[in-house]
């Protein structure tokens, strides 16, 4: 695991100083992502550079930028190849012989031998490369398949930039990129700032399963070798023939090989533990393959209705893991909020970013690695969203109510909702019901299911366009709930969940793995009846089966909490301070949002008027954030 920076100059950039001191400056941003070292390459309109978090062949021969023995390509890479012992062996069988034993050099020599895309292709992992091919003079940047590892790139007066994170690409004297406005409309509605959007104007994100190629004299040219929406389509085609015993069975084949891969390392290694079913899971195939107790993890809060931690310590008593239990007050929790803006250098509106970056700070006292149960709600339909979309769209009288509400005024509606008490037309509100009931299809149903905050225009500070979510990924013919799950892998799940695991494992210098995320086990979701997906209970009712074999029932099935914090009530309590200085009037803060609306949107929740948590959240994110980026 490491950090990537580096830029392309064209024909029209002007160098004032030495590339390798602008690259240095670069990097410097990254060493959180790598403090085991640093690698510059230059050559040419090239500066690639590296920081090194070692993990697998921990000698200099693992050392990054790394050349090819060809001399063609170089390479900076950004993750973990989980196949690469087996690929290892077959490229030695067609010759090739290798100096160290890491990862980086194995997918170099593939990608020498076959070609970029299909070396991606035969590989199994987590990665952002940048690549340069000495022979065509181009540089490559590729992302994995379902988002784990960012990278950022654009171009700032005549310059190609790219980094892991944009603090890398602020770094760089050309980087004068202002603030996009349809990203801040999107943070506001949807919590997270969609790809391949960024914060920045003209600095966008690679996308998942993307490769973009930059070559001077050229447009970028992108190309996608690997979506959702393809494995959901081809999961379609080759549907599972099987009984529903049988595809457990192979699900928890599927998922010991891949936790078992991901096991693989250098340096200690444990995993994060909640106690719901997919955390759980996880640990139960590494305890199961492990020849010592495996090392877990679990944050604790002194809050009882969002404290998962007794849920998570009686796993790990029955899985007999070495279990570490810390214990946070909420004034221990809040000391956190002030140095989200810097580690998280574009704006999240996830407040469960304050337990992971705890949770991740407490693994780092011990190990190095440390796996994850993300991706399970995704991709084996775990939001009790799902079920709630479900039930709106069988509503016999749906259509009929959504009409005869569309006709009513919104500002009557909210009048009504006021007199009726905090919820009115029994629940959801009146204003939310109506914005659902009149969805035209399934996919707006599910991304309104999905908003923070269906009314984000009001608090912009100039019209922009919040819907920004991609169009071109869609499959014929699917159901509402898979629909929906398509939609949250392909957005929610890289650019909201991914995002916050990886800024908080990553500054604390800890790689975080999600074995759900596994391609493989993604295409075999894909493949099965949706009816295995969810029951009576709930969602992912396969990988509860599969857990059931491992741990008791009685230990799992509980209502799904989530990692979450008592954000409304922080926000009346030891936030109200905080929050109430980032909303007011100042330069910075009235050029993004409109003040008036913002200050009415937390004083109704400061009154007890309304929860507006949720919706606050992403706003104060992106304050905080403007202020940090205003004085550093």
């Amino acid at each position: 695991m490491c950090g990537i920076a580096g830029f392309l100059l064209t024909p029209a950039a002007r160098v004032a100083e030495p590339m390798q001191a602008q690259l240095d400056r670069m990097l410097q941003t990254l060493h959180h992502r790598g403090p085991d070292g640093a690698g510059m390459h230059t050559e040419g309109p090239l500066a690639l550079g590296h920081r090194r978090l070692a993990i697998v062949d921990l000698s200099p021969l693992g050392h990054q930028p790394m050349q090819a023995a060809s001399g063609r390509h170089v390479i900076a890479f950004n993750g973990e190849i989980y196949n690469h012992a087996v690929l290892r062996q077959e490229l030695q069988a067609q010759g090739i012989t290798f100096r160290g034993h890491s990862d980086t050099e194995v997918l170099l020599a593939l990608i020498d031998r076959v070609g970029l895309q299909p070396a991606l292709e035969r590989c199994t992992g987590m990665f952002a490369i940048a690549l340069w091919d000495c022979d065509t003079r181009t540089l490559h940047l590729a992302r994995d398949r379902l988002g784990e590892k960012p990278l950022y790139w654009g171009r700032c007066n005549g310059v190609w930039l790219f980094g892991s994170e944009l603090k890398a690409l602020r770094a760089h004297p050309a980087f004068d990129a202002g603030i996009e406005p349809s990203a801040v409309a999107a943070l506001l509605r949807y919590g997270y700032i969609p790809a391949p959007h960024s914060i920045h104007q003209g600095v966008q994100q690679v996308r998942p399963g993307a490769i973009v190629s930059l070559a001077q004299g050229a447009e970028p040219v992108e190309r996608r070798w690997w979506t959702p929406a393809q494995a959901v389509a081809k999961g379609r085609q080759t549907s599972w023939e099987g009984t529903y015993e049988q595809a457990a069975s192979a699900l928890e084949t599927l998922l010991r090989q891949a936790v078992g891969d991901q096991m693989q390392a250098d340096v200690p290694l444990g995993a994060f533990l909640s106690g719901g079913v997919d955390s759980s899971l996880i640990v139960a195939m590494m305890q199961a393959q492990a020849t010592s107790p495996v090392q877990s993890y679990t944050i604790a809060f002194d809050e009882p209705g969002v404290n998962e931690a007794p849920h998570a310590a009686a796993v790990a008593r029955h899985l007999g893991t070495r279990h570490t239990e810390m214990m946070m007050t909420s004034a221990e929790a809040l000391a956190t909020v002030p140095l989200l803006a810097g580690m998280y250098d574009e704006p999240l509106g996830d407040s469960s970013q304050i337990p992971t970056a705890l949770v991740a700070r407490l693994a780092r006292q011990h190990v190095t690695v440390a796996l994850s149960g993300d991706g399970g709600d995704e991709l084996f339909s775990g939001y009790r969203k799902y079920a709630m979309g479900e039930r709106l769209r069988a509503w016999p009288v749906r259509r009929a109510m959504g009409a005869a509400l569309h006709g009513l005024p919104l500002d009557l509606l909210e009048g009504l909702e006021r007199r009726a008490g905090r919820r009115s037309l029994a629940s959801p509100r009146a204003r939310s019901l109506r914005h659902w009931l009149t969805a035209a299809d399934d996919r707006t149903l599910a991304l309104r299911l999905s908003e923070v905050n269906a009314r984000c225009e009001r608090l912009l500070a100039a019209p922009a366009h919040s819907d920004v979510l991609r169009r071109d990924d869609t499959v014929d013919g699917l159901d509402y709930r898979r629909t929906a799950m398509l939609l949250d892998t392909q957005h929610y799940l890289p650019d909201d969940v991914l995002v916050k695991v990886d800024r908080a494992t990553m500054q604390s210098s800890l790689e975080s793995r999600a074995p759900l995320l596994d391609h493989r086990v993604a295409e075999f979701a894909a493949r099965l009846p949706t009816a295995w997906l969810c029951d009576a209970k709930g969602g992912k009712r396969i990988l509860r089966e599969v857990l059931y074999r491992h741990v008791p029932a009685t230990l799992i099935d509980r209502p799904k909490q989530g990692f979450s914090v008592p954000l409304a009530r922080w926000l009346r309590g030891e936030l109200r301070g905080w929050a109430s200085d980032l909303v007011q009037d100042s330069p910075r803060t009235s050029q993004l949002v409109h003040l008036p609306a913002a200050r009415t949107l937390l004083d109704d929740h400061l009154q007890g008027r309304r929860d507006n948590s949720a919706a606050l959240w992403p706003l104060l994110s992106l304050l905080a954030w403007r202020h940090h980026a205003w004085t550093t």
